[in-house]
């Protein structure tokens, strides 16, 4: 215990920190190209290996903290904000910066940011980093949520263990000189820079609230991870590390175990259906003040954000409202995360892994198979099992992807026979296709589009032809995720995108998500209930 509490003084003498509640003005350094070559965590040069390291040492601190905290939520890495950190550690300008206006380009609208340099060995670690801010931690009262005075600091400790704060993306660079305010501070020194979303800090709030760990998460992060940490587990296939869900809902309030959310009875709101449906601002609804007609106003997230009754977000009392029985066991489709989905035949397909389920119609349809699922090779012969992306060709031929490789099946009597020669590698009929994880066919346009990762490309079935490859999805569908995991289209001749348990509906001709708001896959489609 001492030599490490040696060496953390010592790399405070070592490192000079400054913490995350302004933003400078220096974004104009950010037209300097950036070498570092992606690894799939973003433009950083950090490792796949580190990038994880600084996550999980994230975790272990927002896990461990004093006093205990009961809504503090799981963190990940973030490509977008690992990115934009490298663009500002590539400037060597030892200020904040790079993370407002369009330099922003993560999913937040509130960006926080730690930084740190050194010439000592240990200043190019991550982790070391992620400790020395978290040491400030000594410094900070809870209860008066006040940190000693300067020269201690506590605003980096507060933004790695801020509660609400879900992602980190971190940039490093060894820099020949390093600047402030334009005047050399330091030679040769490590130049780190830590972006985090949702932004921390935020003035008069406190970390994190204090109780027993999870036992206030937030609706959108219900499960509990490691016994300390709230975490959304809709959007992950890894669900043997999600914890349990242990919310227990209120007031006749039912549990959504998908989600790990709590659908509240009439009259009744919050995370676990305690507190009393109600708004919160005596301007809801007044005149002079904010009418109802401003809940659906684009501009007036304030107004939805304190007028929960008059918007609607909750329902009001109903005084004959009963408490009813628990809803039936959710057979286990309704549940699962999909790794692929299509339209066969005018049957709805969702895969999962090395089984499948069918249904007879697009939406809503009867299930063709058993409620736990059937195996993939019992409806087509002789295929790997994991199938990653399917779609049905206009001459009724299906065509099933999984890696470099893909498979082609014609009905054949009474069922379907696998073609002879395949699997064929993609590159002999796809070239310059990446290994697809989503395709469908459009029958209007005569074309189908394939997904992988951030990319999609756009086949001429009637010219056996690519004309448009490798594109940023958000080009052709504006508002759609990475590494789409499944794609039909629906009775309306929409686009239905799947990544995981959730949807995004494209419109037909818009190009663009109906709502940036994910729909739950088996709610919508499967005849699954909440």
């Amino acid at each position: 215990m001492f030599a490490l509490i040696m060496d953390i003084k010592a790399l405070i003498f070592l490192f000079e920190i400054i913490f995350v509640y302004c933003q400078s003005g220096q974004d104009d350094h950010l037209g300097m190209p950036s070498s570092i070559i992606s690894r799939g965590i973003g433009y950083t040069d950090f490792s796949n290996d580190e990038a994880k390291d600084i996550v999980e040492r994230h975790n272990f601190h927002r896990s461990n903290t004093k006093p205990p905290a009961s809504n503090m939520k799981h963190m990940t890495w973030d490509n977008d904000l690992a990115t934009m950190s490298q663009k500002w550690a590539d400037t060597c300008v030892y200020e904040h910066g790079g993370t407002e206006g369009t330099y922003n380009t993560s999913p937040y609208s509130s960006v926080g940011q730690n930084l740190a340099r050194g010439t000592y060995p240990s200043s190019k670690s991550g982790v070391e980093i992620t400790n020395l801010w978290h040491a400030e931690e000594e410094d900070f009262t809870y209860d008066t949520n006040t940190c000693k005075p300067l020269p201690k600091q506590c605003g980096h400790y507060t933004q790695v263990v801020w509660a609400k704060t879900q992602t980190v993306g971190c940039g490093r660079k060894l820099c020949p000189t390093i600047y402030r305010k334009g005047i050399p501070i330091m030679t040769n020194g490590y130049y780190i820079v830590c972006d985090y979303g949702d932004g921390g800090n935020v003035e008069g709030e406190k970390p994190f609230k204090t109780g027993e760990r999870c036992s206030e998460c937030p609706n959108d992060a219900g499960f509990c991870s490691d016994n300390s940490l709230c975490r959304d587990c809709t959007k992950t296939s890894d669900l043997a590390s999600c914890g349990e869900c242990n919310r227990r809902c209120e007031n006749c309030g039912t549990l959504d175990s998908i989600t790990c959310t709590c659908q509240c009875a009439p009259g009744w709101d919050g995370p676990t259906c305690s507190d009393v449906c109600a708004d919160h601002d005596e301007l809801c609804g007044a005149n002079p003040g904010w009418p109802s007609f401003w809940c659906y106003e684009t501009d007036k997230d304030y107004v939805r954000q304190s007028c929960l009754k008059m918007c609607g977000i909750c329902k009001s009392e109903d005084p004959n409202f009963v408490c009813g029985e628990p809803p039936m066991k959710r057979p286990k489709y309704c549940k699962t995360t999909y790794t692929a989905a299509s339209v066969i035949d005018s049957n709805l397909f969702v895969f999962k892994k090395d089984k499948y389920w069918q249904f007879d119609d697009i939406k809503n349809g009867n299930l063709e198979t058993s409620a736990g699922g059937d195996l993939v090779r019992n409806i087509f012969p002789k295929v790997n099992p994991n199938v990653r992306a399917v779609y049905q060709r206009p001459d009724n031929k299906v065509v099933i992807f999984r890696g470099a490789k893909y498979w082609l099946y014609t009905y054949r009597g009474n069922g379907w026979t696998r073609d002879a020669g395949f699997p064929k590698d993609i590159s002999e009929t796809f070239p310059g296709l990446s290994p697809p994880t989503a395709a469908v066919y459009d029958t209007i346009e005569a074309k189908t589009y394939f997904f992988s990762g951030t990319k999609f490309w756009r086949f001429d079935e009637r010219l056996q032809q690519f004309d448009i490859a490798k594109e940023p999805v958000t080009t052709m569908f504006d508002g759609i995720p990475n590494k789409i995991s499944g794609a039909f289209i629906d009775e309306n001749s929409d686009f239905i995108l799947v990544k995981g348990r959730d949807f995004w509906r494209v419109r037909r001709g818009e190009r663009k998500v109906a709502s940036t708001k994910p729909k739950n896959l088996a709610l919508e489609f499967l005849d699954c209930y909440a």
